[in-house]
């Protein structure tokens, strides 16, 4: 909590704290994350950041008060082009909660935590980011509960890269997940597992 008394609020997801009484909370380390995407953990929570690579296998936790069954968000698919990350996104949240602000982003660290915003989108936009960006950054006239949109944007180099669902309607992120890049996990238009490329620079 703020003052460090009761009552604790659970931290951001991607972060902990395990000390009791702190006014704080901690990023999981490169590669890890919380099981919840909404939430972290803390106080005396006996859930800490796990191996991304072990959470596959996880059951997807409620994200804040969406219900479980009428939300999805994530990397649907991965590939490199050159130095750039070819990357569709998936969102689907519930109908109230959509508005025409919307905005899903790429991001080079933490959902909650990282500032190196890589490429954005307004979810209700009707446009292909590999064809014109442009029309990506300008609303369109009806909310958007569920889609995919595809991102093109060059390689922030190996780590950890995520996906952010930010909602107007509460003025915060409140979905993501992670996509780590380490060499020979992703692989090219053929199929062919290839290194990460290194870092061109980009951030908008």
């Amino acid at each position: 909590s703020a003052s460090g008394l009761q009552p604790c609020l659970p931290c951001p997801s991607g972060l902990v704290q395990e000390l009791q009484g702190a006014t704080f909370c901690e990023p999981c380390k490169a590669g890890f994350v919380t099981p919840g995407l909404a939430f972290g953990f803390s106080g005396r929570d006996q859930q800490r950041c796990l191996d991304v690579r072990d959470t596959m296998s996880l059951p997807a936790l409620p994200s804040g008060n969406i219900p479980e069954r009428e939300s999805i968000f994530g990397f649907e698919e991965v590939s490199l082009l050159g130095l750039k990350l070819i990357m569709t996104i998936t969102w689907k949240i519930t109908l109230d909660e959509a508005d025409v602000g919307d905005m899903v982003a790429i991001f080079y660290g933490e959902p909650f935590t990282s500032i190196r915003q890589l490429d954005w989108s307004y979810t209700s936009a009707s446009c292909d980011p590999t064809v014109d960006a442009a029309l990506c950054k300008t609303q369109g006239p009806d909310a958007v509960p569920w889609a995919s949109r595809k991102f093109e944007i060059h390689s922030a180099g190996p780590g950890t890269y995520s996906a952010v669902l930010f909602t107007k309607k509460r003025r915060m992120r409140i979905r993501g997940e992670v996509w780590v890049c380490v060499n020979g996990r992703i692989r090219d238009r053929d199929g062919t597992p290839v290194n990460c490329p290194p870092d061109t620079g980009q951030a908008v």
